[in-house]
Parts: structure tokens; C-alpha cells; sequence
């Protein structure tokens, strides 16, 4: 049998349309387990590639596999449930496999009854999931006890229920750089031309209201061994020319002995030209593991900071205050980190007044990057629910708009929440502050073309929408 795991790009007719191009680190990781067990198995990233959605599928067609597997964020949904309707009409009898962060919610059973391109749905981790699905059908045997997949037999979706969290993750191998066009990644923020996206742990501890991080790769962190992480940053050095790791652990600093070791293999790797980023929890900083983390080549950290309202904080289950965000970042400050803060608009119990006391925190914050997003009630996090009880509703995750405002709290209009959202992006990214950083932290003229693409977006795009969306409900008003 012949298995695609793919990779398609976020706008399939305008594959260069993105923040960021990184390795898609799940998929990469699936690759080389799959191979490891003597699967065909071939990795496109079509997104690295720079491929439309036309010639992905003519690709498709001539590999004619016998698998082809996805990870679905669910604001992905809908272009690849779209896409997959066309490889069907091309290859009926391809066998689809989606996991991720949607197919492992509880909307697998909507996915499958409502999109009949998909054939199977992957819940949690997928390495252990998709060697028993094709080992099972190469048997040609029933997938019913396959453990973390859900398959539709008739009209009824079958599950055989939640497979066990992969806990020695050192056992799995190391990634399939191999088959990727290493050379082709970047983000905006990145300070090196080679960079590469990695995961050291999996899980996440917070309980954030909103996040959905929990739901596939559950709420206890399991991290690889300094020893097993050294050795492939190594072999991602030496043979792929890396020098800069975006290490995108939902929190790196949940154990701060372990980062602190990590941080000392680097430093002991003596590599003073790599560098690397993470994320942060401002609850759990330490004065020391920073220090040690910076002198290993840490140049910058995000950290959702989310409100300027404790009250806010609170509701979300952050674990946080506004008090330990700015101890937090006098900490990085002290020790010469970059930080990038993250900020989210518009969650359950939100007013105008805790909207203003965020928008006046962030004005604070003139050393940083800062970004904001409205809040999007996604499936399987505690907002989903609590939205649901307000009556949210979405009939079809694969017909739903995430491009304007898909949800307002109650208590807020949908006036209001455009009218702060506005004000705040608009306000932060034409700061005099903003523009002079952007320029001071440029590093090349790829850097440079990317930086400028993506503030047309943010100014010009979101500017033209949030106006579209203005006029449809003045229309609705009058």
C-alpha cells in the first residue's frame, strides 16, 4: 500500500498568502514512524513547495496512493474538506485520513457524517493510530478495535475509544527531514534564513478556557530526554544547515529543571551561531533557567498574556494575573529576551470596560510585539461549551466564516467588539514605537519582503474587512 501525508498550504490559490511557512513537525514525525515500520509512505509538504491547489491535485493523481493523510486545525476545515471532495472525483477508491486538533474533538462524528471525502478520523496522538488502521486493512480485517480511530460503517460512526498518550516519546524516531525542501522556511520573526519548527514535549498543563491544546495531545506534558532532543538538533545542524529553532512546545518552561538542561546541552553543542525561540508561561519564570536559556542562544519568547483584566484572567482559567505578567517580563527584559504577547478579544464575560483595560495594558507594552485576535469558540475547549450555552451554533465546521466575527459574548454587541478590535490593531501596528521596531529587528531582505507583505495584510485586509463587516451591520440596524 501506498500512504500521502500532505501538506496543503493555507490559501490554495495563493500559496504565498501566510505569516509563516514551518515544517509541519506532526506530519514529520508521522513520516519517519510510518517508514520505520516498512510503510511506503511518501511527504509532501505542498505548502513548502509553494503549490496551488491545481497542481497538488495533478500530483496527487500520478502518485495515485492508496492513503492520504491531513492534520485539520479547524479553521482549515473548510478548503480542505473542499479540496478532498476533488481528489475523490479523481481517485474514488483513496482512503482519507484527517487528525489533529479538529478530527480529535468531539466534532470527528459531524466531520464524518457531513463530509463523506473523509473515510477515517485519527483522535490524539496518530503514530501507534495509523500503523494499526493500515495494518489492519491490509488484513483486510474490521478497523472496529482499532484504538483512536473513528470510521463511518453505514450511517453510524464507530469508535473504539481513546488510545493511551505515547509516554516514551524518545522511542519514536527522529523526524523526516529528509523529505522536506529544508531550505524553504521562514517566519516574519525569524532571525536566521534556515529555520526549522520542533516539538521537545508534547501536552500542556494549562487549562486555558479558549486553547485547544489539550485535546490532542492531552493535559499532562511527557518530554523527550536533553540526550534524544541534542542529538537531532545536531543532526538538523550539521546535514540541513539549521540555525534557528522555533521550538513550538505548548509551554517550555512548564518544568524548569528540564529546560535548564536542555539549555546546557546547547550551550555545551558550543554552536554560537543557532539560535532558538519558545513559549512561556509568565506563572512559571525563573530568573536562573532564563539566564541559562539566553546564554544557549534563546533570542525571543511569546507569551499569550490574553487580558489586561484580572477579572478576565480569572474567567479563562489562565493561572495568571496583570501582576505576575509584568514581573514575568521584567524578568526578560533583565536578562535581554525578546518577547512577543499575545492578547484575545471578545471572551465569555468580556465588557467594554475590561476590553479598555486591555487595550490600555497593551499600550504599556511599547518594548514588545504585540498581537491580537477575536476569540473563536473552537471545538472541544471549555469556550466551545460555554458558547454553545449562549447559543452559538455551528451547523457545519466545514461552511463556517472564521474571517470576520464568528462569535460575541454576551453582554457585548457586535458593534462593539469591531469598534474595539479596530481601534486596538489599527492603533498598535501604525504606533511610531511599532514601525521603528519592525525596522531596528530586520536581518535580511527576505525578512524584509515578508514584514512588509504582512503589514499590508494586517492594515489594508483586516482594515477592508472589519469595514465590510461594519456596513453589513449597519444594514442590518436600518
Amino acid at each position: 500500500m501506498k500512504i500521502l501525508l500532505l501538506n496543503l498550504p493555507h490559501d490554495l490559490d495563493d500559496p504565498d498568502n501566510c505569516d509563516s511557512l514551518v515544517q509541519p513537525y506532526g506530519l514529520v514525525v508521522l513520516s519517519s514512524f510510518l517508514k520505520s515500520k516498512g510503510w511506503d509512505t511518501t511527504l509532501y509538504d505542498a505548502h513548502g513547495y509553494g503549490k496551488n491547489g491545481q497542481q497538488i491535485l495533478d500530483y496527487i493523481i500520478n502518485l495515485k496512493p492508496d492513503f492520504i493523510g491531513l492534520t485539520v486545525y479547524t479553521c482549515h476545515l473548510p478548503q480542505i474538506v473542499a479540496f478532498l471532495t476533488k481528489v475523490k472525483e479523481h481517485l474514488p477508491n483513496i482512503a482519507t485520513v484527517l487528525g489533529g486538533p479538529h478530527p480529535s474533538s468531539h466534532e470527528y462524528k459531524s466531520l464524518l457524517l457531513q463530509n463523506r471525502c473523509v473515510d477515517y478520523c485519527v483522535i490524539g496522538e496518530g503514530e501507534l493510530t495509523m500503523h494499526e488502521l493500515l495494518e489492519t486493512k491490509q488484513k483486510g480485517e474490521s478497523c472496529i478495535g482499532v484504538k483512536g480511530l473513528a470510521f463511518l460503517e453505514g450511517d453510524d460512526v464507530k469508535y473504539a475509544g481513546t488510545r493511551d498518550f505515547i509516554h516514551d516519546l524518545d522511542s519514536l524516531p527522529f523526524g523526516d527531514w529528509e523529505s522536506l525542501p529544508m531550505d524553504n522556511y521562514w517566519a516574519v520573526a525569524c532571525e536566521k534564513k534556515n529555520l526549522v519548527n520542533v516539538l521537545f514535549s508534547r501536552g500542556c498543563v494549562g487549562r486555558c478556557s479558549f486553547c485547544a491544546a489539550r485535546v490532542t495531545l492531552g493535559g499532562v506534558t511527557r518530554s523527550r530526554s536533553p540526550e534524544s532532543i541534542i542529538k537531532e538538533v545536531a543532526h538538523l545542524y550539521e546535514n540541513h544547515h539549521a540555525r534557528e529553532l522555533a521550538i513550538n512546545d505548548a509551554t517550555f518552561n512548564t518544568d524548569n529543571e528540564w529546560a535548564a538542561q536542555v539549555a546546557q546541552k546547547l550551550i555545551d553543542y558550543g554552536k554560537k551561531d543557532l539560535v532558538w525561540t519558545c513559549n512561556l508561561r509568565a506563572d512559571n519564570m525563573d530568573l536562573e533557567t532564563l539566564k541559562l536559556m539566553k546564554k544557549s542562544g534563546l533570542t525571543s519568547v511569546f507569551i499569550g498574556v490574553e487580558s489586561g483584566d484580572d477579572a478576565m484572567l480569572a474567567s479563562i482559567q489562565k493561572g495568571t494575573t496583570v501582576a505576575m505578567i509584568r514581573s514575568a517580563l521584567a524578568m526578560l527584559d533583565e536578562v535581554g529576551i525578546k518577547v512577543y504577547c499575545g492578547f484575545i478579544l471578545g471572551l465569555p464575560g468580556e465588557t467594554p470596560e475590561s476590553m479598555q483595560r486591555t487595550l490600555d495594558f497593551s499600550r504599556e507594552l511599547k518594548n514588545y510585539s504585540v498581537a491580537f485576535s477575536l476569540a473563536t469558540p473552537f471545538p472541544g475547549t471549555v469556550l466551545y461549551r460555554k458558547a454553545q450555552e449562549e447559543g452559538f451554533k455551528v451547523d457545519d465546521w466545514a461552511q463556517f466564516d472564521y474571517h470576520g466575527i464568528p462569535y460575541v459574548t454576551k453582554g457585548l454587541t457586535r458593534e462593539q467588539l469591531s469598534s474595539y478590535y479596530n481601534k486596538t490593531v489599527l492603533r498598535y501596528y501604525l504606533s511610531f514605537n511599532f514601525l521603528v521596531r519592525q525596522v531596528k529587528q530586520l536581518r535580511s531582505w527576505m525578512q524584509f519582503k515578508k514584514t512588509l507583505r504582512l503589514g499590508y495584510r494586517i492594515l489594508v485586509g483586516r482594515r477592508k474587512k472589519l469595514k465590510e463587516i461594519q456596513k453589513s451591520l449597519q444594514a442590518v440596524s436600518d
